[in-house]
């Protein structure tokens, strides 16, 4: 059974937003629903759980992380599960980020407490990721590497096969 209404915890990668196209083609509903991310939390609650204290606590855990630079200069593949990703690096603010979260919120563990920071590109539905991965450096290898700066966190809600934004935190150096 899917689940809904729960939410994720993503850092936007506005800069990225040119491949959104090769996502659409490549990814099914709900995944091209929201823009392009890299996951720090999967799942987070329930829609419904995101009260004032709950969000209360993310804005002061984000506001004491300085916003930071990252590149996603290469490709790399869950070849198991057929997904295609770009590389964030370096990996470890995420990782950082990730963590901070766990730590804070220990009753909302994610489903891969240790994954590997990724932006999606696409998924076969045969498995063999070779020719999705040659079809985008195809059409954007020339674009890489794609400087990027990381300055919010945001909350997206699973609404049926769509994914909602809930909230905005902007990462900021502690005062």
């Amino acid at each position: 059974m899917e689940r809904q209404n729960y939410t994720s915890i993503v850092i936007p990668v506005q800069e990225a937003a040119f491949v959104q196209p090769f996502r659409v083609r490549h990814l099914h509903r709900p995944g091209v629903t929201m823009p392009t991310h890299i996951t720090l939390h999967a799942p987070f609650k329930y829609g419904e759980e995101l009260d004032e204290e709950v969000l209360y606590k993310l804005a002061k855990l984000f506001s004491t992380y300085p916003p930071f630079k990252f590149s996603l200069s290469s490709t790399d593949r869950f070849a198991d599960k057929g997904i295609l990703y770009l590389v964030p690096e370096p990996a470890e603010p995420f990782h950082v980020l990730s963590q901070s979260i766990q730590a804070r919120f220990p009753d909302t563990p994610p489903d891969y407490p240790d994954s590997v920071m990724h932006l999606t590109l696409g998924l076969s539905k045969t498995g063999e990721v070779g020719s999705i991965e040659e079809e985008f450096h195809r059409e954007y290898g020339s674009r890489l590497p794609i400087e990027a700066t990381a300055t919010e966190v945001s909350i997206f809600e699973k609404h049926s096969d769509i994914w909602v934004l809930h909230t905005t935190f902007a990462l900021s150096e502690p005062s």
